[in-house]
């Protein structure tokens, strides 16, 4: 059913077509198929991936073709500088590196500076929740409108099921000592958490476990709804209501979708057209 300023699409269509899409955009192929399902679930379950997309396109479009710089630092956190990446293009290489380093050590720490799209982050909890990690992420940003942002807030990830907080303050994390782990308070580990957050950038904060570890020492609290967009403890059910039925997108943001799309398509004679239908 359309109802007034949507349209009715499917999670596939989305993934599908938002490989060209972010072709489009200036994207590999390898990080556009990656970032199409990024994208079609952060719109299945926020309903702002499309305009996440569209208000982050000339940012993507400049940052596509450049590198980011990552570093240990001597706490045992990967310290990312993405550069004022998209969150779309990152978010599956983030919990890659979370998710293994926490295999590796038992815990892990990954620390995103100078990053844009904090939405799609909810890519993150729907891919830890699937595979079965443990993880928990917190962030600021001043990237986007209020409607898309939020003060410092938080969402774990533990036996399959997400659940959003706000940050609680102090908050305390593992720390990797050689090969201990110890538990210190989340400033004294990485004081830049907790620094005015650069105008135009977000930061994220991403903690691992092994499957089924207790996060207990990442303490949060106070309402669910830590900001306008995350309501983290609904995303599942949307998520499989949008598998089993379809999205409903706003219209502008889907045609920017389109025109994105039409830039990566272009047949060059009239057979090769035909067979586009």
């Amino acid at each position: 059913m359309k109802h007034m300023g949507t349209i009715p699409v499917s999670y596939t269509e989305l993934a599908r077509q938002g490989v060209l899409a972010l072709r489009g955009l200036g994207y590999s192929f390898s990080i556009a198929e990656r970032a199409a399902h990024t994208l079609a679930t952060t719109e299945a379950v926020t309903g702002l991936g499309l305009k996440c997309l569209q208000a982050s396109a000339q940012r993507i479009e400049a940052t596509a073709a450049t590198s980011l710089t990552a570093a240990t630092a001597a706490t045992g956190v990967t310290v990312v500088n993405a550069g004022g990446k998209s969150l779309l293009e990152l978010s599956p290489f983030l919990l890659d590196v979370a998710s293994g380093d926490a295999e590796r050590f038992g815990r892990s720490a990954v620390l995103v500076d100078d990053v844009d799209g904090m939405p799609f982050l909810a890519d993150i909890a729907l891919r830890a929740a699937t595979h079965g990690l443990a993880i928990w992420v917190t962030y600021s940003s001043r990237t986007e409108p209020q409607s898309l942002a939020a003060r410092p807030a938080s969402f774990t990830v533990r036996d399959r099921r997400i659940s959003g907080r706000p940050l609680a303050d102090p908050a305390t994390v593992w720390q990797r000592t050689g090969e201990r782990l110890e538990a210190s308070p989340l400033a004294s580990i990485i004081p830049s958490l907790s620094a005015p957050v650069r105008e135009g950038t977000g930061r994220v904060l991403i903690v691992g476990g092994k499957a089924g570890a207790d996060l207990g020492m990442l303490e949060t609290e106070g309402d669910a709804a830590a900001a306008d967009w995350q309501l983290a403890d609904t995303w599942q059910r949307a998520f499989d209501r949008a598998i089993q039925g379809h999205i409903d997108a706003e219209m502008t943001g889907f045609d920017f979708f389109y025109k994105c799309v039409k830039r990566a398509w272009a047949p060059t004679s009239d057979r090769s057209r035909g067979q586009q239908g």
